[in-house]
């Protein structure tokens, strides 16, 4: 006991991200791989999509140039597709050309319409909120005043969005329990086909319930020495219908089936600096 309460003080200045925190949560051998640094060498389209979207609309909100940050991105992933050595490298770079001059479009859309009548006050920044595990941290997509309101404005792509779907993750509801001065929470859904927006009161009880669930799983983890060694978290899949959407699918299922896990992380998957293929290896506490 006396050990363990040594790790909280430790421990306590440490910010705890709510990503990874959540990634543990559903799935401890996800965060493992997360944690070993293996990334996937490219997203897939849909993804990249949105993310070069949300870079476009963070970049109009700082009154930065939309086509200049997108761009930006845009060469990040190019550079991604030349350190992996793809047989279809070319291809693939055309591809993610034509996602970024997507992007391009629905952030001019997004900014022309739903967009354009937000005053930001917060962009793409963290916020935190202390807990007995040390501060919890998450990034809002925006805080704004919008008709006197302050609203959380959270940014989703996608060719059928569904707004129920995002709204049951409870994160914005996480986010308005840390800001606690939350009068609405819009959900902007930016598609290539449609833009629309979904609004609610923020559900500070859900939010509240989520950051207490997220601190307990942390004290848990530090009081447990066998969470202390990463590759423990690789024996715990949790198996859902998010599966067919996490890049480490391959891998999780090469490891169930008693393959060579090692080949297909390598031949699916690329290290973060491109060439080191040693898996670092973090405890819980560090990662989290």
């Amino acid at each position: 006991m006396e050990q363990t309460t040594a790790m909280s003080k430790q421990d306590s200045q440490k910010p705890l991200h709510y990503s990874s925190l959540l990634t543990y949560w559903e799935c401890p051998r996800k965060w493992h791989y997360q944690q070993q640094v293996w990334q996937p060498y490219q997203l897939s389209d849909p993804m990249l999509r949105g993310l070069l979207t949300d870079r476009g609309v963070a970049a109009a909100w700082q009154g930065r140039d939309i086509r200049s940050a997108i761009a930006e991105e845009v060469s990040i992933h190019l550079a991604t597709v030349d350190s992996a050595r793809l047989t279809d490298g070319a291809t693939r770079k055309d591809a993610i050309r034509s996602l970024g001059r997507e992007a391009i479009t629905m952030t001019q859309r997004y900014m022309a319409g739903l967009g354009k009548d937000l005053t930001p006050v917060l962009v793409a920044t963290s916020v935190s909120k202390e807990s007995v595990a040390g501060p919890i941290v998450g990034t809002p997509d925006c805080v704004a005043m919008h008709k006197k309101k302050r609203v959380l404005v959270e940014l989703k792509t996608g060719h059928d969005p569904n707004p129920r779907m995002y709204s049951m993750t409870g994160q914005a509801d996480f986010y308005a329990y840390i800001l606690g001065d939350i009068n609405l929470i819009y959900y902007d859904l930016i598609s290539p086909t449609s833009i629309m927006r979904y609004q609610r009161p923020p559900r500070l009880d859900r939010g509240e319930y989520l950051f207490h669930t997220l601190e307990r799983l942390v004290l848990r983890a530090r009081a447990s020495e066998r969470f202390n060694d990463l590759s423990f978290s690789a024996n715990f899949p949790r198996y859902g219908w998010w599966c067919a959407r996490c890049p480490f699918l391959e891998p999780c299922q090469a490891r169930d089936d008693g393959a060579d896990e090692e080949e297909v992380l390598l031949t699916t998957m690329w290290r973060d600096d491109g060439t080191d293929t040693n898996a670092r290896q973090l405890p819980l506490g560090e990662g989290l």
